[in-house]
């Protein structure tokens, strides 16, 4: 299948599924047999893509002994999924009566046309496109066969991005940044979301070449490698040269433990403010209602190291629903050079306002739409969160060994938290350069199976919308 990839996909994502069924326990006698523990999980989150796609999987026809692979476009279809069957038939009546079409026979293929999307069948290969523009029968089935001749150079010629395709890990990703982002300013939604976020278009507007993503897993875990391709004198490599800052990990102290998603980067604020994309940002900001009576440019400034973003969703409005910046609880936690002026200064922003200025345990508490927040100084760390409950709970900074070294050693760190049911999955990244980066997945009991609860924690994904009527258009 791989020699069906074209040398020029945006994007390519390689997805072991004979390591997946092994190491998720799904595989009995050489069936894929789902477990009653992600039976249940499925059924409490019908309608989600993941839940559908294990739903169906032991009655899909595939071959689990084969790889599946994803790669994107900018030819008739935006991304493709190619699979191998071991029963084509069980493959037609399964998509039949999910689309409630019918296949048919088109210059040798099996075609099924459903919305924006194409399922052609040859032999034993399944093809799944999802147009990239308005295209009628005859372009689809005209692309699927192309796909399917082997005639193109393939990735398979292009040793670049065969290395990274075939290194020993469970899921490998190699995405070509120039043509990702002239896919993704394809999108209205993405180009709205570069409007709203200027500082999104660091890196992909850059003169980075590639990215590249590796997922092994383990009985304990999964270890994950990340690789931004660019040359040691390019103009990203520079950039984030002057811009990072040395990181630490006291900001821990300021994050509530019940935050879900944390982002944190180190920056030297007076190199940061100067960046195109920052300026753009701080104006947008600048310019909502009464924040131009907040330095944010000066207060941006001030900051010598992390600047951490934190996130998860209200206990009041429920996992579900939470769907706006308002309905989430948020702590901002970030080393300043200053931090007493700042937090004095946000006080006064505050008091202009019309909130009074009331101290709790040494800290600044204030109102916002009837949560209280937090402002005050830990150490050189300035301090703000918005939370729907009383911080009774501990800091990041009392969690695992593990996570406080990657904060300590990683200029740029993610963390992500997810829960499963009585599961807890965890995720924690670290950028160690501009260049390098790697992280761990793993669970919050020993006897949880890391694939499996991996697996669990897609399907809870909530349901998405197959079909923008808007992006297919606008496309075009």
């Amino acid at each position: 299948m791989e020699k069906m990839i074209p040398s020029n996909a945006t994007g390519v994502i390689c997805i072991k599924v004979p390591n997946f069924i092994k190491k998720a326990k799904l595989d009995k006698g050489g069936d894929c047999v789902l477990p009653d523990q992600l039976k249940s999980v499925i059924d409490k989150h019908d309608g989600s893509l993941m839940s559908e796609v294990m739903s169906d999987l032991p009655k899909s026809g595939l071959d689990f002994g084969d790889n599946v692979y994803f790669f994107y476009s900018q030819g008739t279809f935006r991304y493709v999924c190619l699979a191998t069957l071991d029963d084509a038939d069980a493959a037609k009546q399964l998509l039949e009566y999910r689309t409630g079409g019918k296949f048919k026979q088109v210059d040798d293929v099996d075609y099924l046309g459903y919305q924006a999307y194409s399922f052609v069948i040859d032999d034993d290969v399944l093809l799944i496109g999802r147009d990239n523009y308005v295209a009628d029968e005859k372009a689809r089935t005209d692309a699927a066969r192309l796909i399917f001749s082997k005639t193109q150079r393939s990735i398979r010629d292009v040793d670049d991005i065969k290395d990274c395709i075939d290194r020993d890990n469970d899921i490998n990703a190699y995405f070509d940044i120039k043509g990702l982002n002239a896919m993704l300013q394809a999108i209205p939604s993405f180009k709205n979301a570069m409007q709203q976020y200027p500082f999104l278009s660091i890196i992909t507007d850059s003169d980075i070449k590639a990215f590249v993503m590796g997922m092994k897993f383990e009985d304990n875990g999964a270890s994950c490698t990340a690789q931004i391709k660019a040359d040691a004198h390019s103009d990203y490599v520079t950039l984030l040269s002057a811009t990072l800052a040395k990181p630490d990990n006291e900001f821990l102290k300021g994050i509530p433990s019940s935050m879900k998603y944390l982002f944190s980067v180190s920056v030297k604020g007076e190199k940061f403010v100067q960046l195109d994309q920052i300026r753009k940002s701080i104006n947008l900001l600048s310019n909502l209602p009464s924040m131009d009576k907040l330095d944010v440019r000066g207060i941006v400034r001030s900051i010598d190291g992390p600047i951490a973003f934190a996130m998860a969703p209200s206990f009041l409005a429920g996992d579900s629903d939470a769907t706006f910046i308002d309905d989430w609880n948020m702590a901002i936690a970030f080393k300043s050079t200053h931090p007493q002026l700042v937090v004095k200064s946000i006080v006064k922003f505050a008091d202009e306002m019309g909130q009074p200025d009331m101290l709790k345990d040494g800290k600044h508490l204030f109102n916002y739409q009837g949560m209280p927040v937090l402002v005050w100084a830990e150490g050189s760390t300035v301090c703000v969160t918005r939370l729907d409950h009383e911080l009774v709970e501990g800091s990041f900074y009392d969690s695992s060994a593990d996570l406080k070294d990657r904060f300590a050693s990683s200029p740029i760190g993610f963390y992500v938290q997810s829960d499963v049911d009585s599961t807890k999955g965890f995720f924690n990244f670290g950028f160690k350069n501009a260049t390098q980066g790697d992280g761990l997945f793993y669970t919050a009991h020993e006897h949880d199976i890391p694939a499996l609860t991996f697996i669990e924690i897609l399907c809870t994904m909530d349901p998405v919308q197959t079909y923008d009527d808007d992006d297919y258009v606008d496309t075009y």
